[in-house]
């Protein structure tokens, strides 16, 4: 189920994603710097992600932000939220996924809401990993805008979707 919005993604909006995440690893991540690619349309098919977290922003042009990140890189970014180099439990993964996908959003809230001129609310995230069966892998669209970043730890991708795209 998608509900499309005609209002495109802007080059402001963009920055907005790209700063709030940077933000979050160099602050929540024991100072992990970010590294963003340019961003692109559509998801590349070449990037293979391991476990994802989906968030709506929901305003007068809603839109969906998805955070996946390559295999390994997860459970790499769950040590650092936990400041631990143990092996953690994938129910752990699973929770710091979602809650760096909820730091992300919420600091590119305060941010869209000045660019947007207008209040912004948060869904919950929704996390899930790319072996789950029955999940829909809520890759966007042509008109998602996908922005890859790299970090010493690995690789990790927001894709940016217009509307509310939901799981099957």
């Amino acid at each position: 189920m998608s509900e499309t919005s005609e209002v495109q993604i802007s080059t402001g909006e963009m920055v907005s994603y790209i700063e709030a995440a940077k933000s979050v690893t160099q602050v929540m991540m024991q100072s992990l710097d970010a590294e963003s690619g340019d961003p692109v349309k559509g998801k590349p098919a070449d990037f293979d992600y391991e476990v994802k977290s989906q968030i709506h922003l929901f305003c007068r042009a809603p839109r969906t932000l998805t955070i996946m990140f390559e295999k390994g890189t997860g459970e790499k970014m769950a040590q650092r939220l936990f400041y631990t180099e143990d092996e953690l439990e994938e129910e752990d993964v699973h929770d710091a996924i979602g809650e760096l996908a909820n730091m992300v959003a919420g600091n590119a809230k305060s941010v869209l809401a000045d660019v947007l001129q207008e209040h912004i609310g948060l869904g919950l995230p929704l996390v899930a990993w790319s072996a789950d069966q029955g999940v829909s892998p809520f890759e966007g669209d042509d008109d998602s805008v996908f922005i890859p970043f790299e970090t010493k730890i690995g690789k990790f991708a927001i894709l940016v979707s217009r509307g509310l795209n939901a799981p099957d």
